[in-house]
Parts: structure tokens; sequence; C-alpha cells
């Protein structure tokens, strides 16, 4: 773990929007590497696929970091549909590796839990126990599904909450495996960044495939 603007930081998650990395191949601090890979419809990518995105994942296995998870930018069915979205993740990502995982980047306010239901369908045909939900309380149907899910820490939660006074306590109310921190230029980062710290390492290791049980 490394401070970085008062926050707490063993990783990082990156899109193409965020410049490349400068000199990360020896930051020793750096176990969770996320990245986008895909964003139906989204703003500069390649038919749906990040352009930085295999050079990253490629770097990031190369430097042998912990954990390495791999989002899709949920959009509403109204702009593609679910199955189609979660195929062209399954197809831009293939057979994951020891280590990886992917997960589902639920920010669209338009995006609602009816929504969220048929994707985990999907998601867990596709990538059984090796996925997980980045998910905030921006809405009622955000926060109903977290308080579901609590009950039953099915799928494990990567939790933005920026605030120095309450984000932990945020994040560990919805027992968040993930707590995304801030932002911030860490070591090795010409510019800002998300910011994360793995709050339950044994549960990363479970959706990683590092581990086949929680002890």
């Amino acid at each position: 773990m490394i401070i970085v603007n008062n926050r707490p930081v063993d990783g990082v998650d990156l899109s193409h929007w965020n410049a490349d990395p400068q000199t990360i191949i020896d930051q020793t601090w750096i176990e969770f590497f996320g990245h986008k890979a895909v964003h139906h419809g989204g703003k500069n990518m390649v038919a749906g696929v990040d352009p930085k995105f295999n050079a990253r994942r490629f770097l990031a296995q190369r430097l042998g970091f912990r954990w390495r998870a791999f989002y899709m930018w949920l959009v509403p069915a109204s702009v593609s549909p679910l199955a189609a979205q979660v195929n062209l993740l399954m197809r831009t990502v293939g057979e994951l590796k020891l280590g990886e995982a992917v997960y589902i980047d639920w920010e669209d306010v338009n995006v609602t839990k009816d929504m969220i239901e048929e994707v985990t369908t999907y998601m867990d045909l596709e990538f059984l126990g090796r996925w997980f939900m980045y998910v905030n309380d921006q809405t009622p149907d955000m926060v109903s599904w977290m308080e579901e899910n609590l009950q039953s820490d099915k799928i494990a939660v990567m939790h933005p909450n920026y605030s120095l006074e309450h984000g932990l306590v945020e994040a560990k109310k919805w027992n968040a495996t993930v707590w995304q921190t801030g932002l911030g230029a860490p070591p090795g980062f010409a510019g800002d960044v998300p910011l994360d710290y793995v709050l339950r390492p044994r549960k990363l290791d479970l959706v990683c495939g590092l581990s086949k049980e929680l002890v």
C-alpha cells in the first residue's frame, strides 16, 4: 500500500482516456490493475473495444500484477442488446488466465435493476465465479441491488467513494471487495488515474481464479 492524496492505494483502473503509464515496471505497490475492455457506443472505441486494452492487458500480465480485471461499461438495452454486450466482452477477453477477472461497470443511470438481472444471467453462464460489479449509490435501483447482494455476497463489489471522511465506511457498508478511493497521480503515472484499494484480498483471489474457496 502507498498513500496518494491521503488515500490508501494498491491499484488503479484505466481506460484509453488515461495516458500510458510511464514507468510502472518497478512499481511494486501495484497489486490490482483494472482496465476497460468494451463499451458499446463508447467514444473512441474501435468496434466497441478499448484501443489500449490489449497492449495494457499484456503489460499487466508480464509485470505479474496479482489481480488483473477487465471491465465492460454497461449501456441500456435500448442502446445495445445485453446479450450482445456480454458476447463482445467474451470475444474480446477470451479465456481468462489465472489472476484475471472481468467486471461490469454500472454507472449509466438508465441501466435498470431488471437489466442487471438479465445481464447477470449471461455473465454467470459465460464467466461463472470470475466476475464482479462496479456500482455506487446513484440511483434507487443501484442501492436496491447492493442491499440484496449484501445479504448473499454472491457478487463481489467494487465501490467508489472519494470522501476522505466517509469513503471507507461506505465501502465497508456494502462489503466491497475493492474500494475506489479517489483520483491521483501515483508513482509511475504522469496524470490522474482512478485509485483503488483492495479490502477483501481473499474474495478477489477467488474471483480471479487464484483460490477455490474462501478461508
